[in-house]
């Protein structure tokens, strides 16, 4: 079963899902993308990371989270685009290697 997406994060490829326990790691890792609701007892992304540095802390604040609650749709969904694109164009698809 899919966890689904905390409805707080901000727009964009980090968030946080439904698994969170609200233990405040990513706050206290990535406090300027992370934030909480104690009230509901969990944390969501408040905003997306601006620079490398910032996607450096979301990335080990993932890394850690003891639920695997934060989640970075980003590369699925790169992926995802470049498969479309070669399934609509079915001659890339069988172009091959050139020597």
């Amino acid at each position: 079963m899919m966890s689904a997406k905390i409805v707080e994060n901000a727009p964009g490829r980090f968030y946080v899902n439904t698994r969170c326990i609200g233990c405040t790691i990513c706050p206290e890792i990535a406090p300027a993308n992370f934030a909480s609701n104690l009230e509901e007892g969990y944390e969501y992304v408040c905003k997306q990371p601006a620079d490398r540095d910032e996607e450096s802390l979301c990335r080990e604040a993932m890394a850690i989270c003891p639920v695997d609650a934060i989640r970075d749709n980003g590369l699925k969904s790169e992926i995802r685009n470049v498969l479309k694109a070669d399934a609509a164009n079915p001659k890339k698809q069988n172009a091959g290697c050139s020597k």
